[in-house]
């Protein structure tokens, strides 16, 4: 009796939808860009000597935002799969590199700016 009890159970809670919260794309967008503020206008980096450790935090805010293995996939798109996983490997590395140098100067060149971001649109 107490399996059927517990399969009825699993049965119920299997069809009841379980509702997740998860943020929307904005939300998401506006705290990151809040977390990288936030680096950006700490007194304590803002001298010279600073700007290795303002960029090592600003490095683990985009590895926790970007996929680079994504990126780097959508980048080569059809050409990705011919490559060996460690040719893959050292792609990304590098196509990492190769945004951080494109973007970090002009990230910490930031001026207090003001930041707009605009309404989310579903893609259609």
């Amino acid at each position: 009796m107490r399996k059927y009890f517990i399969g009825f159970n699993l049965l119920v809670f299997s069809m009841v939808a379980i509702q997740v919260h998860a943020d929307s794309g904005v939300d998401t967008v506006k705290s990151r860009i809040n977390q990288v503020l936030a680096v950006l206008k700490d007194p304590a980096l803002k001298s010279e000597s600073a700007k290795e450790l303002k960029k090592k935090r600003l490095r683990a805010i985009f590895d926790n935002t970007f996929d680079y293995t994504e990126l780097s996939r959508s980048t080569l798109s059809r050409y990705w799969d011919k490559l060996k996983p460690d040719q893959q490997t050292e792609f990304t590395q590098l196509y990492k590199a190769l945004l951080e140098k494109l973007y970090m100067g002009e990230i910490l060149s930031y001026k207090d700016q003001e930041i707009v971001i605009g309404k989310e649109r579903p893609l259609g």
